[in-house]
Parts: C-alpha cells; structure tokens; sequence
C-alpha cells in the first residue's frame, strides 16, 4: 500500500546539535574510554552506597584519566547525603581542585520503577541552568552548573561512575555543522476535521497536559553504560531533563513514561534510516530536489522484527509519542536525532499524526562519549519530542541557504513549524548570548535549558524569545493537548475498565490510587460519602493490573503486579488482609492484557500476553496451575477490550489493528470463532460494557480529534448510535460500571487538567449521575 505523506515535514538533526570537536591530540576511542582503563578501580559495591560524609561526592584512588576535553575521576556517590539534602536544603559537591559547588534543594521527583531525581540549583542562579541529578540502584546520572561553562557530568560508564570536568573553554573547539531537512508528504486529512482541529488549536489551555512516552533503547546502549537497570536510570535521567525544560519554559505540560523496551537494533546506521524503520516506510527524495529543501515519497513497509517490541510497548501502554535512544556513533549516524516535525507548514496536528509520533535520539550521555569528537547535548531527547509537537529549529538554521519558491525570501512556507512563530530561538550578544533548546548549538553562547518563550526574561537577564517570531512555549500550550490524545491511556494505574463491586452489593465501586504515594481507597458507588480507605502500597513499583472476582463470591478483587520484580498478588474485596498469592511471571515482557470469566464458571480469568513475542496464555481464576493456551497474536494488535460481546456468559477478546483499523472479536477468547470489522484508525476504543442492559457488552469508540463519540452495540459496527459530542480533549473516559443498579453501564469521565469528573447514565449525558471532583491529579483511577 502506498501513501502519500503531506503533513509532515521531517527533521534531520545533524545541526540541531552534533557539537564539540576536541583537539586532534586528544582524540577519543573506545579503547581509551575510562571504562576499558585497567587501572581504574571497579567498585566493588553500588556506585550510589557511599556513606555520607558531608558530601554527595567520594573520589578514588587511582588516578584521574584525562579524555579529549574532560578529566574522568573514579568516584562513588552518597546517595544517603542527597536524601538528607532534602530535609537539609543543599548539599555540597566537591570538585577536584576548586571550592566545592554548594547547591540549594529546589524538588525531586520519584518514579514507580525505584529510580528518583534530585533537582537543585546555585543560589541566585536562573531557570534553565538547575542541577539535575538521577540515581538508580545501581546508576547516576547528573548534570552540575560549573561556573559559565559546560556543567560537570556523573555518569556511568560498563557499571562504573564517573565524575566528568570539562577543561576551560579556552581550550575546546566546536564545530557546529549544516541543517539538512526531508520533508514527507501525507494524505490530507478530511477537510472538516482539519477545520476542527484549527479551531481548537486557535485557544491556550490551563491546566498540566500529560503526554505518554514509551522509550526503546539500543543493547549496545545499555553495554556501554553497565548493563539494563544503569540504561533505565539514563532513560529516567532524559525524561527528567525534557520536563524541566518544560518547567523553566512555563509550559503547563510534561512527559509521563510509561513504557521501556531493550531492543536488538544496531547503533551504526543514519538516524534517518533508523526513523524510516521504526515508523515503518520506505522514503525516497522527490522529484524536483534534494536535501535540505526537497521532500521525501514514502511507502508503508513492514517494521525490523527487533523494532516491533517497541511498537508493541506503545500500543498497549497507550504511549502519544515513541522514541528510540542509541549509542551515538560518528559519522554513521549522521547527527544527534532525526524525528517527525508534525504540523509543518503550519498545518493541523490531528488524530492521523499519531502514526509519526516517532522519533529518534543519540545520547553521548552530555559530553562524556563523544565519537569522531563530536557529542549531543543533554536536552536532545527534549529536543526531539519538541518537533513531534510542532517545533521547529531557529529560523536561521530552518531556511537554510536556498529560496525554493523563488520569493526572494530564505524562509519558505516547507520551513515553518506548526505555527508562524514556532522556532527556537538564538539570542545576539548585544539580547543575552544565548540559545535555546530547538536551536542548533552556537560556539561561545550560553546554552539555556528552555523552549523559546518572549513572556520570561530569565535567559541571562533578556527575554527568551521574540513575540511572534520564536515562541516555542506557546506553540506547546496549544499543540500538547492534541498530542497528548492520540493513543488512549493503557498505564495499568489508570485502565479504563478496571471499575469493580467489592462489597458485592451490586453497584459499581471506584478504586483512586494516588500514583505518587501508592495511597489507596475506593468510593462505593462512585459515591465520596461513602468512601472506604484501603492499606496503602507506597512501593510505586506495585501497580494494579486487573480487577476481577477471581474466587467466585460475588466481590471483586484487585490483581497486583510488581513491574521491577514481576511479583504477583492479589486482595480479595479489595482488602490486603486476605491477600492471595500468585504466581510471579519475572519475565518483565509479559503484562496483564485484560480479565475476564472466559469460561463461563463465575470466576475472573487473567489474560496474559508477551509483548516481545506475541505469545498470549490465559490463568483460570488466576492461578498459573490452570493455564489455557490462546493463540498468539502479531504484535500490530492490541487488546482494546475483554468483555462478552454475543451474551453466553463467556468473556471475549477484542482485538485492534490501530495502524489499518481492522478490529477481532475472539468469542471466549477462541481465535477460530473471530469476526471481523473495521473502523478509522482516527477512532479509539474508549470502553466496553452493557450500556443498554440487552446481556451483550457494548463498544463506546472515541474520536480523539473532534471529541464525537459512538455506541457500537454488541460490538457490531453495523448498529450503531452517535452519543453527546465532548470536544473538550481534557476529558478522558476512566471507566464504566453499574453505578445506580439498573442493570445498565454507566460511563465515568475524568478531566485530566481540572480533576473534575462525571457519570453519565447508560452512556447518555442527559442523566448524569453527580461524582466529586477531585483537582489533586496525581489520584487517578484504579
């Protein structure tokens, strides 16, 4: 199948930032890497286990090794000094031959998979230049202001730390290469939702907008810095950095990651291929020009097998956006990253763009692994997710140095971002002396950890772009909120048909898990009056996986999955004094894709599948000793529902091609018995349930970009029923059950910016049913 590719303009980032050149006399090779040097001492305890002593930093031994621009010291860090500097409001960092950097606690950030991130910065100093540092159990990673020039580095090279100290400025050089550009073409969406999607771009929106990220990750990026749990603590590090960009910015947005994948995909090819590959086409330069300012043709082709986990990953955690990390490797891969720049030509970001999502990062880990003496800067990934949002480069490095419609004007209408003013910006030295993070990198400029943005002033004293010229931030305060809805959340602490009855009085419960504390308690019938509080889990890596009635008596109870040890348990009622084990699954590719009675005895099954190979099984009553084979899947389908579709008693399977559209229906979870139907990839699966009290659950489908909704009855497409339209994309369906037991389902809604929530009767917004709001965001729905 071919498709012509019109909206889309895609970036090459070899300007963006492939950056400093060390002197030819201190060229860096792998084999003179401070991870090979033998006489560098290995630890023989965890990088971060250093006893406090008064400082975040122990240094070795042995010698320092002196690298291109930047001495290596073997160090272990105090990971129990950067606790205390909690409670304390700082803490010291010692540097080799200098006053030690004396930080002020500003916040820190904790993470369901154990991984935590420090966030300081020197008294008096501006947003944009914080130290960010973020520990693992067995990594840390760091970024540490040192005086005006490149920051100091902690990083993690084959299980070893490292603090990295750049030379003065004076001895560097840097080069700064060409922009180049491919632009591909898309088949226009329809008219009328381009029209849609203008005019609800064309208004700010208030509130923090969450856009899930799913990762992959190269092995020979986890090799080089010591193995899985140290590259996930990197990944962690990257996505901690891109939202304090957003923060120093003002942007009312962040990144949620809600997936990793370790993938067996080479480092040592253009990232240009490697883009190609993971969004699946074949590209080829168009007629009439060539890079930077011709287009590309693109063909829809099958993806590597060893890129499908990812792909995988995205769909069934419900992640907006995708990125692959590597290695980087000069000159094969041609620059720091190559991404989708969505929006180009200031066209409509819309439903359909969520197929270019994608984009692609080399890490050097800041300056600490440059090849060919060349390195990407910290904020790349940042970098990358900006231009899937529509954000372009500055508009001196975006026109380039040709006039392609011959207007006598560098910057052609091909060049722009998603808006007239969405570029980067760079700042002159009489403004500042400063770039911003969608701008290339600029030799002898201060380098600012912020999205252009002409309301703050916080960049060396000047403002941090031009109004109408270079406004990253208010492009992001308008295109977020549509990127944010292109896949529909699937993180397990917040599904969307985990609603149960766990004191078995007939009615719908609403289980609220507070994600950044692990607090739990339930609202019988959706009712706050009556709430009931259940034993808090503050161990973040214990998520809710399922609920379902898994002994047969009537009240539903919660399947618990640990995603760091892949412990398994669940709370009969919902209550953790009758705890039932299960058996662990450590293999951390198999996830809980749905529960359901699939053979009809009245006790939940569990749904397992492999996210790697496709492999599906399923535990009657949830116990591994009575498993049942199902056959496997391809990874391009995803359970969008478990839920019985034709009325015998038994759950089915609905499975969705979110690529083609193509939907099947496996009745009792029996693939011999699948039907099949169809619908725009455009629309979501938002829930299933009875909505009209007929014995057959029912399909409620989405669309994302317009806010329409429709009924599938029975999951057929050929009886259908258009519902209330809610064009506001801050409203999210959470879940749905039988609040008010009249035998019918009831749709609760949750608006993910103002907390608000709200029932509506069978699926009918005249009847609604009122539900507390709750503005605290980090509550979500069980």
């Amino acid at each position: 199948m071919r498709t012509s590719l019109v909206a889309f303009l895609l970036v090459l980032l070899v300007g963006c930032d492939r950056g400093s050149t060390t002197h030819a006399t201190h060229a860096l090779s792998s084999a003179a890497s401070p991870a090979g040097d033998e006489a560098a001492p290995r630890p023989d305890a965890s990088p971060v286990s250093a006893p406090d002593k008064g400082s975040l930093v122990e240094y070795g031994t042995s010698a320092p090794v002196r690298m291109g621009a930047t001495t290596w010291y073997p160090v272990r860090l105090s990971e129990e000094h950067a606790v205390r500097a909690i409670a304390s409001g700082g803490m010291d960092v010692e540097v080799p031959g200098e006053a030690p950097v004396r930080l002020q606690y500003e916040r820190h950030i904790e993470h369901e998979d154990g991984n935590w991130t420090w966030i300081g910065r020197v008294a008096g100093s501006a947003p944009g230049t914080e130290a960010i540092l973020t520990f693992g159990e067995k990594a840390v990673f760091a970024a540490i202001p040192h005086g005006s020039g490149e920051p100091l580095r902690i990083t993690m090279a084959r299980g070893r730390a490292w603090l990295v100290k750049p030379l003065e400025a004076s001895s560097r050089n840097e080069r700064k290469s060409s922009p180049s550009y491919a632009r591909s073409r898309m088949e226009a969406a329809e008219p009328s939702a381009i029209a849609a999607a203008t005019a609800a771009s064309d208004g700010n929106t208030a509130g923090v907008v969450t856009i899930d990220l799913a990762l992959g990750y190269t092995n020979g990026f986890a090799e080089r810095l010591g193995g899985q749990s140290q590259a996930l603590t990197r990944m962690n590090h990257l996505v901690d950095v891109a939202n304090e960009t957003y923060a120093n910015s003002a942007v009312n947005g962040r990144l949620r990651l809600v997936a990793t994948v370790q993938v067996e995909y080479p480092d040592a090819t253009t990232n240009r291929s490697a883009l190609f590959e993971l969004t699946g086409v074949s590209c080829s330069s168009a007629p009439g020009g060539q890079l930077p300012d011709g287009g590309v043709n693109c063909t829809q082709v099958g993806r590597p097998a060893s890129l499908q986990p990812l792909i995988s990953a995205r769909n069934e955690s419900g992640a907006d956006v995708v990125a692959l990390v590597r290695k980087f490797e000069s000159p094969e891969n041609g620059s720091c990253g190559y991404a989708w720049l969505l929006g180009n030509s200031q066209t409509p970001i819309v439903a359909t763009s969520a197929g270019f999502g994608m984009a692609v990062v080399s890490d050097t880990s800041g300056t600490q692994f440059p090849d060919g003496g060349a390195t990407c800067r910290e904020e790349s990934l940042a970098h990358e997710i900006g231009h899937t949002m529509g954000l372009q480069h500055d508009v001196q490095i975006a026109q380039g140095t040709d006039d392609s419609n011959g207007d006598g004007i560098l910057l052609d209408p091909e060049e722009y971002g998603r808006y007239g003013y969405s570029f980067g910006y760079v700042a002159p030295a009489d403004a500042g002396n400063f770039y911003t993070v969608m701008a290339n990198r600029r030799v002898g400029m201060s380098s600012m950890r912020v999205f252009s943005n002409p309301r703050l002033t916080t960049c060396n004293g000047f403002a941090c772009g031009v109004v109408g010229k270079s406004d990253n931030a208010g492009t992001l305060a308008k295109t977020m909120p549509f990127v944010a809805a292109f896949l529909p959340s699937r993180d397990l602490s917040a599904g969307n048909w985990l609603q149960g009855d766990f004191d078995g009085d007939g009615r719908s419960d609403v289980l609220w898990r507070k994600a950044n504390a692990g607090n739990n308690l339930y609202w019988k019938a959706g009712n706050s009056a009556t709430r009931q509080a259940l034993a808090s889990v503050t161990d973040l890596a214990w998520v809710i996986a399922g609920i379902g009635d898994f002994d047969g008596d009537g009240k539903s109870d919660v399947l618990w999955r640990n995603r760091s040890t892949g412990a398994n348990t669940y709370w009969k009622s919902a209550n953790t004094a009758t705890r039932q084990s299960v058996a662990s699954v450590t293999d951390l590719a198999w996830f809980v894709a749905g529960v359901g009675d699939f053979n009809g005895d009245g006790r939940s099954d569990v749904l397992w599948r492999n996210a790697r190979t496709g492999v599906n099984v399923i535990w009657n009553s949830a116990s591994s000793l009575s498993r049942r084979s199902v056959a496997s899947a391809a990874l391009v389908w995803t359970v969008e529902a478990v839920a019985d579709f034709n009325g015998d008693g038994n759950a089915d399977i609905l499975w969705r091609n979110r690529e083609t559209g193509v939907n099947s229906t496996w009745s009792s979870a029996d693939a011999a018995s699948r039907q099949s139907s169809q619908a725009s990839p455009v629309w979501v699966v938002a829930t299933a349930a009875d909505f009209n009290g007929d014995g057959r659950a029912d399909i409620l489908w989405r669309n994302p970009n317009t806010g329409s909704n429709v009924l599938w009855w029975s999951g057929s497409s050929a009886m259908r029923r258009s519902i209330t339209t809610v064009s506001d994309a801050g409203w999210m369906v959470v879940g749905a059950g039988d609040f008010d037991l009249d035998g019918k389902a009831d749709v609760l809604w949750r608006h993910n910016m103002t907390g608000a929530n709200m029932i509506w009767k069978g699926a009918n917004s005249g009847t609604p049913l009122p539900i507390t709001a709750i503005s605290d965001l980090n509550w979500v729905v069980g």
